[in-house]
């Protein structure tokens, strides 16, 4: 089973992730819980379909098409925010294509909480061997320029497009309680 947690820059996606039970009991799948995560960085510098089968997760950053936007200093407009044309989300659905044990995560939270995060969040990765600086100042200016509704709305549109199966979880609570689709568009 692959899960793929999703969610802007500080909505918790790492912290679902490094919650082995959280992940299996999400992951609907049998069996023991995967520890192994894959993240969306350059286009697919793990080849996932090299992986040993069982139940391991996609870290996606669903503000990575408004950051390429924003470095190509194109102007942000909602009809920009198409996650087919993000090369690493391109790559890894395409590997995947037609994969049946495939479902999303997708971590809902208000903007004033995830300003508060990304205030409070001082290392990119602090579990990496060289952990660097977390850059909020990057981050909140990327986050004012996003209309976080058209992100979320356009991202489920493409996990439907896609045919995955997709839960929304409250991430402002540690227990990340499973929402509604439309309880989803009116928490935003």
């Amino acid at each position: 089973m692959i899960t793929i947690v999703s969610g802007p820059s500080c909505a918790g996606k790492t912290t679902l992730l490094g919650d082995k039970v959280r992940m299996w009991f999400l992951s609907g799948a049998p069996g023991h819980p995967s520890t192994y995560t894959v993240r969306a960085t350059r286009p697919m510098q793990t080849d996932t379909r090299k992986l040993k089968r069982g139940n391991w997760g996609y870290h996606y950053n669903t503000m990575r098409r408004a950051a390429q936007l924003e470095r190509s200093n194109t102007y942000l407009w909602e009809s920009h925010l198409q996650y087919r044309s993000d090369l690493a989300w391109r790559s890894f659905a395409k590997m995947h294509k037609g994969e049946r044990d495939m479902r999303a995560v997708v971590l809902l939270v208000p903007r004033e909480v995830l300003v508060d995060r990304i205030k409070a969040r001082k290392w990119n990765d602090p579990t990496a061997d060289n952990p660097k600086p977390y850059r909020s100042d990057y981050r909140l200016e990327l986050l004012d320029g996003i209309d976080l509704y058209a992100m979320y709305y356009r991202w489920m549109y493409e996990l439907d497009r896609k045919g995955i199966q997709v839960r929304c979880v409250d991430a402002t609570t540690p227990h990340f309680d499973e929402v509604g689709r439309i309880r989803a568009y009116r928490f935003m």
